[in-house]
């Protein structure tokens, strides 16, 4: 939709999430970085949910500068993002010229000064912002809040710290009031690196198996001895909203 050589680019690949990318937008668009400083590249897996009037809507109205491609499959296909998270990395490093790429997912509504952290970022360093994963009944009441002020308004919401979501794995990696406490946060949900390091680094690994990429992302920047750099500022917060309700 727009196009110009900047200093930062974030990406996601997105399937019917328009009713969480809605937020999300917003939460872009009040970014202290300032909307004229970075890209947001969206690759939609064919939407039929209006995600691309979303997209373009924001992108004329908000000065947000989007850049949309839809790819087309079977209806039914599932297909793993990992099949695609590569095109996105690609086409901000080489298309647009970006210095810093944070890969992400259209459901994660970043808090506003996370994208003004890449600075902060070291040579040879990964940042990894940490964020609360909502449950689905705290995701029904998301706009109770004012999440609009600061994204971690949400902590607001009633029984916040009682409530916890379900995810397999370290579930008490993931408790609110263990998150508020981690210093690192590996878990890929909102991070990102300098563009020499994404080009020494290669990408993802693409799988056609659910949740591999992030495991295999994980390993491999341990593997390369890459460190992990997470904010703990409230406004480096993300938060991961509940997309469990079909």
């Amino acid at each position: 939709l727009k196009g110009h050589i900047l200093g930062q680019a974030s990406w996601m690949g997105t399937y019917q999430r328009c009713h969480l990318l809605r937020r999300s937008l917003e939460c872009y668009a009040r970014q202290t970085i300032g909307v004229e400083n970075f890209a947001l590249v969206v690759i939609d897996d064919g939407s039929t949910d209006g995600t691309r009037e979303l997209l373009k809507e924001w992108a004329s109205n908000s000065r947000l500068d989007v850049h949309y491609f839809r790819l087309e499959k079977e209806p039914g296909k599932w297909r793993d993002s990992a099949s695609f998270l590569n095109m996105g990395i690609s086409y901000a490093l080489h298309g647009i010229g970006a210095e810093y790429v944070f890969a992400t997912h259209p459901e994660i509504m970043p808090g506003f000064d996370c994208l003004n952290m890449a600075f902060a970022i070291q040579a040879g360093q990964y940042i990894g912002h940490k964020g609360y994963y909502l449950t689905p009944e705290q995701q029904a009441d998301i706009d109770s809040v004012d999440w609009r002020g600061s994204v971690t308004n949400v902590r607001f919401l009633p029984g916040f710290y009682d409530q916890h979501p379900d995810i397999q794995g370290p579930v008490q990696d993931y408790q609110h009031h263990n998150m508020d406490r981690h210093k690192t946060w590996n878990s890929w949900i909102f991070g990102g690196m300098h563009r020499d390091l994404w080009l020494r680094f290669g990408g993802f690994t693409e799988f056609e198996t659910w949740g591999s990429v992030d495991v295999d992302f994980l390993a491999r920047r341990t593997a390369a001895r890459i460190p992990t750099y997470t904010p703990q500022e409230d406004a480096c917060f993300v938060i991961h909203q509940n997309h469990d309700n079909p």
